[in-house]
């Protein structure tokens, strides 16, 4: 997090752009602590970007699945958690269109990747990022479209 600090400090970045750069950190992070292996971030195809994309490697044996990861990154006044003074968490701008994009941006990734018959999935994390305390971070698993 501190490339993107200096970075927004040099006036690289709009505080909008810094706070998704540290969202899809925290995100990161927080997958990889959840047993999941980011293999790829903002990996652009014909139908759009996937904020992330991981290996989870399930349980048992033969279990695994490619995921596309949407990551939503909102701040939120005071110490408020879970939408704080927002009337719509962060997962709510991930809607029906969206996930339907994503679904394609997974698609073509199995396709290009050579993926076959693997699974994929979508998943949302999102991240209500207060003024003080520490950020809440939900990750919502295979949001289907």
């Amino acid at each position: 997090m501190r490339v993107w600090w200096w970075a927004r400090r040099a006036g690289g970045l709009t505080d909008a752009r810094w706070l998704g750069f540290v969202g899809e950190d925290l995100a990161a992070r927080h997958l990889r602590r959840a047993g999941l292996r980011v293999r790829g971030r903002n990996v652009v195809t014909a139908h759009g970007e996937a904020d992330l994309v991981c290996w989870d490697p399930g349980v048992g044996m033969g279990g695994g699945a490619w995921v596309v990861v949407e990551v939503k990154t909102r701040r939120v006044r005071g110490r408020a958690v879970g939408g704080g003074d927002r009337p719509f968490p962060p997962e709510a701008a991930v809607d029906r269109a969206k996930r339907q994009r994503l679904a394609r941006i997974a698609r073509a990734l199995a396709a290009a990747n050579g993926w076959g018959t693997t699974p994929t999935r979508v998943d949302v994390v999102a991240i209500d990022w207060p003024e003080e305390g520490e950020p809440a971070i939900r990750h919502w698993r295979d949001v289907g479209a």
